[in-house]
């Protein structure tokens, strides 16, 4: 009776501390028609019985093995169950299967200048479109609602939006305009981060003002306007009439602040020229980015940037040229736009013309002490393409260690042997170099 009582009291003992297996979780990946669902759990090598009409799941049940195609919306029960466990609660998911929207189609037909784009889909369908190569995203592409003209070449992506449907696959039309040549040759590249050939010692490694940590006065005791400049060695110096300017060792990043707005916006490298308002509100916007070098046209201004000051209001960067750099006019080619905070766009301004000109970025933001537009990279792009530098893999001097003798069964022997010996050669850099050897006749 004792042995009996005991053995009860320690299987009410033991059966307190048996934990549940970890409830099984659902994912889904919608396609056409079709929606797959995969099953998992955290409790190692339990197993997962699952039911596709609703009732509760018993170790009777399918087993999970492999991801569930689904072709009917229905309703997935799922349960972990591993030997030692306590069976884990039911898992309960609704799988719906969707229609995906038809893919809208992109006709292009010869315009005045330039190529007509025109965009259609199924009616009730919204377009969303990009020109930059990036994937379309509803939240960061363009509406379509009219045909548009293009004069450059470029990649238009649409996707259609309906209620209740998938997004439809991407359309995509490479756009050729007749007669454009493409601008794919670097003539001058700045992106503050390698190519600057003098930089003092802490502009790699922290934040710098270029002209005074609130700008300077830009006005002497008589009112006359003074100007500072510094030339950055890469092509490129940077000028101000009072506004601050800075030199700032920000790392352009993958996802979230400074990272590309869309995937058509990547290309921009660590460190950044950054034009600032202090606290005062009157202080001028005239800190500028110039380069040291006249230009034969035409060619591209591809510019990336952001604002960086905790505010959404679009930053502003006017591209304009001149002749020489004492002109005082000069001739505006666009107005950049962050349109984003902290997210880098590429910008491009296009300048067509033959005659050699200098190019000015200029900061044209008046957001009083909210503003800070960030320039990570500039680069002029003209007609052609970079050439194709042969790179020579270097001479490395090196000395042999030791030579050693192997049979093709891999037997180590002093000296090669009739048929087939591998030789292997040690050098002083620790490369090996294996070669083989075939003796026709005996020794």
């Amino acid at each position: 009776f004792q042995l009996i009582s005991n053995a009860v009291y320690y299987l009410l003992k033991s059966k307190s501390t048996v934990l549940p297996a970890s409830a099984p979780t659902v994912s889904m990946a919608y396609k056409n028609k079709l929606t797959e669902v995969s099953l998992s759990t955290t409790t190692a090598d339990a197993k997962i019985y699952y039911t596709l009409n609703g009732t509760v799941p018993t170790t009777s049940s399918l087993v999970y093995s492999d991801t569930l195609s689904i072709t009917d919306s229905c309703t997935i029960k799922a349960i972990a169950v591993k030997q030692g466990f306590d069976n884990s609660s039911v898992t309960i998911a609704t799988v719906l299967v969707k229609s995906m929207a038809a893919t809208p189609s992109i006709s292009v037909a010869a315009a005045e200048t330039g190529k007509a784009v025109t965009i259609t889909a199924s009616e009730g369908a919204t377009v969303y479109y990009t020109t930059n190569g990036g994937t379309p995203v509803v939240a960061k592409a363009v509406k379509y609602t009219v045909p548009f003209t293009l004069i450059r070449p470029c990649t238009v992506k649409a996707i259609a939006v309906q209620d209740g449907k998938l997004n439809s696959d991407i359309a995509s039309e490479k756009i050729t305009i007749d007669g454009y040549k493409e601008r794919a040759k670097t003539l001058v590249w700045a992106n503050f981060n390698d190519s600057p050939t003098v930089w003092i010692d802490t502009m790699t490694t922290q934040n710098v003002d270029l002209f005074g940590a609130k700008g300077y006065a830009y006005t002497d005791s008589l009112g006359h306007k003074t100007e500072k400049t510094l030339d950055f060695k890469n092509g490129f110096m940077a000028g101000t009439w009072g506004q601050r300017v800075t030199f700032q060792a920000t790392a352009v990043a993958t996802s979230g602040n400074y990272s590309p707005y869309t995937d058509g916006d990547t290309g921009a490298s660590n460190r950044a020229i950054s034009f600032l308002r202090t606290s005062a509100s009157t202080d001028p916007t005239t800190g500028y980015l110039v380069t040291t070098t006249a230009y034969n046209g035409p060619f591209d201004v591809t510019v990336w940037m952001t604002g960086a000051k905790g505010n959404t209001t679009v930053e502003k960067l006017e591209v304009s040229v001149a002749k020489a750099l004492t002109d005082t006019t000069w001739t505006v080619l666009d107005t950049l736009t962050s349109v984003s905070d902290k997210y880098i766009r590429k910008n491009i301004a296009y300048y067509d013309a033959t005659a050699p000109v200098f190019v000015k970025i200029k900061s044209v933001s008046n957001l009083g002490t909210n503003s800070n537009m960030m320039v990570f990279d500039v680069k002029l792009m003209g007609e052609g393409q970079d050439s194709v530098v042969a790179v020579n893999k270097p001479v490395v001097k090196k000395t042999l260690v030791s030579t050693r003798y192997y049979t093709i069964a891999g037997v180590q022997v002093k000296a090669p042997v009739y048929g087939v010996t591998i030789v292997r050669n040690l050098y002083t850099d620790g490369t090996i170099e294996t070669q083989k050897m075939i003796l026709k006749q005996r020794n």
